[in-house]
């Protein structure tokens, strides 16, 4: 049921090496005082070489290639040694005046360390887990958004059956078929982009595809290629509504995904080079989920997302009139499930140790198709259970942040275009 960005197991910095144009080989050599610049250089050598012990670690990388080249040389770099180079370079970056860049690179290598520790077989508690790697505290905040929604879709849809089984028949009535999916898909694609471009000046060039895939554990994923252009893959195998495919595209695509992509390239290519490469298991991910998920919001504000799915993608699914209020109710609904539920299982899994079979049977109590709950439950929650707070807690930190009333719109694209961390969009800030 959630959109998760699954960590894939196809390395993709080699395509994106291909694609990379008129890019230059960086100095790696250390000098006697290291600017921010140096130790930035050091931190993405570090990153790329991890990657070759953590498989797709490294989610794309548009940097110059010759740092890539010089990562795949050769044997892996010792953990050993990757684990003493990061923690120097977080000695340096203590010492460095303090600035967006010395933040970032410091909560990035923090992350770092803690992936080396655990590789190494070092067991991290979930909240150490959560800030070392992830950079956020780790809270039950999303605990009642998920029962009230859950409580909401069982208010929606009376019956005596038990309210999961419920939510599915009532859902399974408005999947899309291969036509339509691809439809509407293609018409949320676009109008994701026209509003986008309405309210930010986006690269020149820039460009969003879709491709429709199968057997894959996620339901969508985005690529970012370089060069502006994102490749956003929709496996056909998981049944979708309208609605729940065009929140996906939007988190994807515009104003998600492909746009925060766009807009750090653009830093990336004028020095900022830290961000030329997207460690998943990082900070970096709880700004990419996070804004993702807010900019739906951002698009949609209040209640103009339920208008949306019952005025204009209720029609487009062909859900009849007498019962497209239901419909944008309950996929509203959905939405705040989808939203929440990753980072409520994965405390109670770790947190309050319920046994597997439980986060199971909870997600089918909420209505998750039978097809990813075991994925979910067995499979993405044990292996990367605080990843998943990245889309709850981003979220709403996210929409803390750009607040509400004039401006909101532009303060989170601001928010894509600079070089944040988690701590950053804390209120103290």
């Amino acid at each position: 049921m959630t959109r998760t960005r699954q960590i894939h197991t196809t390395r993709r910095i080699a395509v994106a090496l291909g694609l990379m144009i008129g890019c230059t080989g960086a100095d790696t050599k250390p000098t006697r005082q290291p600017n921010v610049d140096a130790l930035a250089t050091r931190y993405v050598e570090i990153v790329l070489a991890l990657d070759r012990h953590k498989d797709a670690y490294v989610d794309y990388y548009v940097g110059p290639p010759r740092l890539l080249e010089v990562s795949l040389e050769g044997n892996p770099v010792d953990l050993v040694v990757l684990h003493q180079r990061a923690l120097t370079l977080l000695e340096e970056l203590s010492n460095a005046r303090e600035s967006a860049r010395t933040r970032f690179l410091t909560a990035q290598t923090r992350s770092v360390v803690a992936n080396i520790r655990i590789l190494r077989g070092e067991k991290l508690n979930f909240d150490e887990w959560a800030l070392e790697m992830y950079g956020y505290k780790v809270t039950q905040d999303a605990e009642q958004k998920f029962e009230e929604a859950t409580s909401a879709l069982g208010r929606a849809l009376p019956g005596n059956a038990p309210v999961g089984d419920r939510i599915r028949a009532y859902r399974s009535r408005f999947y899309l078929g291969p036509k339509e999916l691809r439809r509407v898909a293609g018409h949320c694609l676009e109008l994701g982009q026209r509003r986008t471009r309405d309210l930010r000046t986006l690269p020149e060039g820039e460009r969003a595809t879709i491709e429709y895939v199968n057997g894959k554990p996620w339901s969508a994923y985005n690529w970012y290629m370089g060069n502006n252009q994102s490749r956003v893959e929709v496996n056909v195998d998981i049944p979708v509504t309208a609605a729940e495919l065009c929140a996906t595209l939007l988190h994807e695509a515009y104003p998600g995904h492909h746009v925060y992509s766009t807009l750090l390239d653009q830093l990336a290519q004028n020095g900022v080079i830290e961000l030329a490469v997207y460690p998943l298991a990082s900070p970096l991910s709880f700004m990419f989920e996070g804004t993702a998920n807010a900019g739906i919001d951002v698009l949609f504000p209040g209640e103009k997302w339920y208008e949306f799915v019952r005025d204009e993608l209720a029609p487009l699914a062909g859900v009849p009139p007498q019962e497209r209020e239901r419909y944008a109710l309950v996929e509203r609904a959905v939405l705040t499930q989808i939203n929440h539920v990753g980072i409520v299982l994965a405390y109670r899994f770790f947190k309050e140790r319920r046994p597997q079979k439980e986060i199971e049977q909870t997600l089918l109590d909420s209505g998750a198709p039978p097809q990813i709950v075991e994925v979910v439950a067995g499979k993405f929650i044990p292996a990367h259970g605080p990843q998943l707070g990245c889309y709850s807690m981003g979220m709403d930190r996210v929409l803390e942040f750009i607040g509400v009333g004039p401006g909101r719109e532009s303060r989170y694209f601001e928010l894509l275009a600079k070089q944040l961390t988690p701590s950053d969009l804390e209120p103290s800030r």
